[in-house]
């Protein structure tokens, strides 16, 4: 299944309030998401706000179809 935004993500803006997109730790978040641990694992082993800033994140800069290929 293809997800497909309505309105395309300002990237800009999304790096400028995103939490991950200034970890430390940003590529293992998303190796992390994109093999297939859970959003609330990633959120509680890196000290995240909440699940669903892994889902923004995600969403923003297309993660979701390097995990569905994975």
């Amino acid at each position: 299944m293809k997800i497909e935004l309505k309105n395309p993500v300002n990237l800009g803006r999304h790096e400028a309030v995103c939490k991950i997109c200034t970890h430390a730790q940003r590529e293992e978040i998303e190796r992390d998401f994109i093999n297939w641990k859970s959003p609330a694992s990633i959120t509680k082993q890196y000290g995240l706000r909440n699940r669903a800033s892994v889902y923004r994140h995600a969403h923003a800069l297309g993660l979701f179809p390097k995990r569905q290929r994975n």
